[in-house]
């Protein structure tokens, strides 16, 4: 990672830290697409066809970590916030509602099907926007499962668009999305479920649609076509796939799908195309081109960068290849990517990275969320322990549909009265954006340094819960996530607001705030006053400014010569440990807690040791033997590498009563690990309490004589068998350094 220049933003992050489918219009003909306006309103529709979501599938073996990672936005020219649906159970004939209704671009009519006795815990972004279609409106998300889904935009030929039945009935994407979501336990399954809606009551469309579903094995396409004809198509996506939905495609496809494990779709997708004269099928042909039989050629064919750079970028196969040569793909990767912005601006409604990792406790399966455009807003993870976010993340009045209909009803004062997250992020953007040359890489770098601390302390933080979670305190576990996630999205809001007010300070003192110049036809409203939509929409991207893809962190600062101290709110200036603790929290040595402690005295366990060991002596702990089974450590531990690291060694775990991780680490247990690990010389000890035949003389002696330990003055004892505390250990460490 490369060091960026001072700015006006510099250093005001430590503080900080330590304190689908969118607005829709129906696909238009390849002439339509790619045909100049020829008038205000013709250059509005165009744009509408081009505002759709993206939604991008990276198998786990294309990943630096082996997860699967499902990643994306979506388009909505509306207010956004965060949902966390709870896990729960419904009555018997129970029912949802789903559908459109007649407002809609093709017109539906809302129906009730049969709820599921028992629906799955998940998170997603909200929204309140798309005609027709009942808010609250989801793109997908993550839920309990580890199941994750994206809704993207996936026109159908004109011909099935003309055909849709006026009211047409059955779910929509987002009912599709949210059901998924609901019941799904595998990606495989959410494509069983979806298809099989489909199936017994259709699918209400405004022109065709898509859902990506991951889970960390797989991933699926599904493709849902306009037309009212039942047709749907899915196809799964191996661990070594790439697949951007920008818009949902599919292209090969097996004609004999029944009996390919790999695909799935309507009974009559074959049958249908052929009976339209849309395909004919060669003797003995395996398989046919969907996008060709079903689909619409791809908005960025034959458009230039130069020429319409947002249309340019969403070309699907385009993009898949610039994926792959980024490989192995890291979390910061595509956190980087769903931020660029060729694609990142005022259309995007919010920015997710489903982080979706094997052999990860369901609790600690987590999406990384942006509120509003991730271009400038910071992503924040939100594993699936989380129980709530602050309010400033929930619904508000800015953007949300029909807002302004009605005076706000009283349960919701408070909600209201909390600053919106997205209306202050969208400030951030739009004063950036105006000025992206001055302002782009310094708020990227503010933003992704802060990103980069929630990375750093993403271990430890999970080895906490987890502990909780495997001495069965799931509620335990939930709060302390719960409010790690709480702290760290009001972090990044009050991170965002900063940003905002420097970057309004340097926007007035430079060319002051620029005004709307207004119509120029006789009017007398003032320009201030006019409709503030239509024209030319806001965007960051300069192609002046990067080469894209970017490196994540590239604008961030790195002054390796001045790191940020470490500061814990319950260790201050005066404790005895002071120093140690922060020499060895700064070097990532040790670390503190969620809460912003470090909690000196309590007594450290035998695993934590070890933790602090490995890193003290960058031990390989991938590369280290199993331990043996008279160490009596399961395999599933969350610190099993480190303890196999340190016992290969020969400093800890080889006594007849094997490791015991979960005991506290003596006074005298402490003295001989030390020894051992760093290889002290013989020395002596004179303690009341401790003779030359004591079982830890050797190691007391040692650390005595190098000055590391010493005993209690008031009575000239060493303690031996009292715990080490977190604080006492801090010191040896460092002394022992």
């Amino acid at each position: 990672m490369k060091a960026y220049k001072k700015s006006i933003f510099t250093s005001m992050l430590t503080g900080i830290f330590l304190a689908g489918t969118g607005a829709g219009a129906l696909a238009a003909s390849e002439q339509e697409r790619t045909q100049e306006p020829e008038s205000a309103a013709e250059e509005e529709s165009s744009f509408e066809r081009q505002s759709k979501s993206i939604g991008i599938y990276v198998g786990s073996d294309l990943t630096e970590d082996g997860s699967t990672i499902l990643a994306g936005f979506g388009h909505e020219p509306s207010s956004h916030w965060i949902d966390i649906v709870p896990e729960q159970q419904h009555d018997e004939g129970a029912t949802m509602e789903v559908g459109a209704t007649e407002e809609a671009s093709l017109p539906g009519e809302l129906i009730e099907i049969p709820q599921a006795e028992h629906t799955n815990k998940y998170i997603s972004s909200s929204y309140s926007e798309f005609a027709g279609f009942p808010q609250p409106l989801t793109n997908g998300g993550l839920n309990d499962q580890g199941v994750a889904a994206r809704d993207i935009w996936s026109p159908s030929r004109d011909e099935l668009v003309e055909m849709t039945p006026e009211p047409q009935t059955g779910p929509q994407y987002s009912d599709l999305a949210r059901i998924a979501m609901e019941r799904a336990s595998s990606a495989r399954e959410a494509v069983e479920i979806v298809g099989g809606l489909i199936d017994e009551y259709g699918f209400t469309t405004y022109g065709g649609n898509s859902h990506l579903f991951a889970d960390e094995n797989e991933g699926w396409i599904l493709i849902n076509y306009a037309g009212g004809q039942g047709l749907w198509a899915a196809k799964k996506l191996d661990s070594d796939e790439i697949r951007v939905s920008y818009p949902g495609y599919i292209n090969e496809f097996a004609v004999d799908f029944e009996n390919n494990e790999d695909y799935m779709a309507s009974s009559n997708l074959v049958d249908f195309a052929e009976e339209q004269g849309w395909l004919e099928l060669e003797e003995g042909q395996e398989y046919i081109d969907l996008q060709e039989v079903y689909g619409m050629p791809f908005p960025a064919e034959g458009v230039e960068m130069e020429e319409d750079h947002y249309t340019a970028s969403r070309d699907p196969h385009a993009r898949e290849e610039e994926l792959h040569d980024m490989t192995d793909l890291s979390l910061e990767d595509m956190m980087a990517y769903v931020r660029d912005p060729r694609w990142s601006n005022d259309f995007s409604g919010y920015g997710q990275v489903a982080h979706i990792r094997p052999d990860v406790d369901s609790e600690l399966q987590t999406l990384w969320l942006a509120a509003t455009g991730a271009v400038t807003t910071p992503y924040v993870p939100i594993p699936i322990a989380t129980e709530e976010v602050p309010p400033e993340f929930l619904q508000h009045r800015y953007m949300t549909k029909d807002s302004d209909s009605d005076f706000l009803a009283d349960d919701y004062a408070h909600q209201e009265a909390t600053r919106s997250a997205v209306r202050q992020f969208k400030r951030l953007m739009y004063y950036t954006c105006a000025s992206p040359q001055d302002f782009l890489h310094d708020v990227t770098g503010e933003i992704e340094s802060f990103e980069q601390k929630m990375l750093d302390e993403r271990e430890d933080l999970e080895a906490e819960a987890q502990d909780l979670l495997n001495n069965g305190q799931t509620e335990e576990a939930q709060t302390l996530i719960t409010e790690n996630v709480k702290n760290r999205l009001l972090q990044s809001l009050d991170l965002g607001m900063e940003l905002t007010d420097k970057v309004e300070a340097e926007t007035k003192e430079n060319d002051g705030i620029h005004l709307p110049e207004g119509k120029e036809d006789g009017e007398t409203i003032p320009a201030t006053s006019e409709p503030m939509t239509g024209g030319n929409k806001v965007t960051c991207y300069d192609p002046e400014l990067d080469e894209y893809p970017r490196e994540f962190g590239i604008y961030s600062e790195t002054d390796a010569e001045d790191p940020a101290e470490p500061d814990f709110s319950d260790v201050d200036e005066d404790h005895f440990a002071v120093d140690a603790i922060t020499e060895l929290a700064s070097e990532g040595i040790i670390s503190g807690y969620s809460d912003g402690t470090f909690r000196p005295n309590d007594d450290i366990k035998r695993e934590h040791a070890a933790v602090m060991l490995s890193r003290i002596f960058d031990l390989d702990t991938e590369a280290a033997s199993d331990l043996p089974e008279e160490a009596a450590v399961s395999e599933d531990h969350t610190y099993y590498d480190e303890m196999a690291a340190v016992y290969e060694e020969g400093w800890m775990g080889q006594g007849e009563e094997g490791f015991r991780p979960d005991e506290t680490l003596t006074r005298g247990q402490m003295a001989l690990v030390l020894k051992r690990a760093f290889d002290l010389p013989e020395g002596e000890a004179a303690y009341d309490d401790i003779e030359e035949d004591h079982w830890a003389y050797e190691g007391i002696a040692a650390i005595t004589s190098a000055g590391i330990a010493d005993g209690y003055e008031e009575d000239n004892t060493f303690r031996a068998s009292n715990d080490t505390t977190r604080a006492q250990l801090a010191v040896f460490l460092n002394a022992a350094q």
